[in-house]
């Protein structure tokens, strides 16, 4: 774990200046990225386009999550009810659902902001991204395969399903790392080295065929 942080802080300052997303697809900017957590934000970011999906700078336990994407059109229809918590950052309630503003110090802000991005959600174009993290476990996978959206799963277990990406780093972990973590000075994060978002992101693709280093 130590020698971990010590790769990290190193690492990171020469990967985020190396950084470039690389563009071999003409995309549509007309897409939803619903994630449990800010990989979505990133891949918004990245590729240089308008968040359309309010679930930016935050993240949502697995559990939730998975409720949450069984039934999307619904809890996108509530509003979001500030929850007193002992986290140092916002926490709201969509009906059952918990959201934490990690990224926000204000939640009037982070309210604004959910309530500014769910409007522009495309229902006819959601990809989901989903990690198994944040209290995820196993007999989730069977509520997940419910989701009627592309979706994927990063796992650290090796799991022979299509939207399943296998993180191999993570193998002997209890789950994945933080999957926004460069692995390399190249600038590529855990996410884009296992999975090529970009070609899911055209519509035209398996999910199964987009997942990388497979071996």
């Amino acid at each position: 774990m130590i020698l971990e942080k010590i790769y990290n802080k190193i690492t990171r300052p020469i990967a985020r200046k190396n950084h470039k997303f690389p563009r071999r697809f003409t995309l549509e900017d007309d897409f939803t990225i619903i994630s449990c957590n800010c990989i979505g934000g990133l891949l918004y970011h990245d590729l240089g386009m308008q968040f359309k999906s309010p679930t930016i700078n935050m993240f949502i336990p697995a559990p939730d999550f998975v409720r949450f994407c069984l039934d999307l059109k619904r809890y996108l229809s509530y509003d979001v009810e500030k929850v007193e918590s002992e986290e140092k950052f916002p926490v709201g309630k969509i009906g059952d659902v918990t959201v934490n503003f990690m990224h926000y110090s204000d939640f009037d802000e982070a309210r604004e902001k959910w309530n500014e991005r769910k409007k522009r959600v495309n229902f006819d174009k959601i990809f989901v991204i989903m990690t198994d993290r944040d209290g995820y476990t196993d007999e989730l996978l069977g509520e997940f395969d419910k989701i009627e959206y592309p979706k994927v799963l990063f796992s650290h277990k090796f799991i022979d399903r299509d939207d399943v990406a296998y993180v191999k780093r993570d193998r002997r972990r209890k789950e994945c790392r933080d999957l926004t973590d460069y692995v390399n000075l190249k600038g590529v994060r855990s996410y884009e080295y296992y999975f090529d978002f970009e070609k899911w992101f055209t519509g035209k693709y398996e999910t199964g065929d987009c997942k990388l280093h497979i071996d």
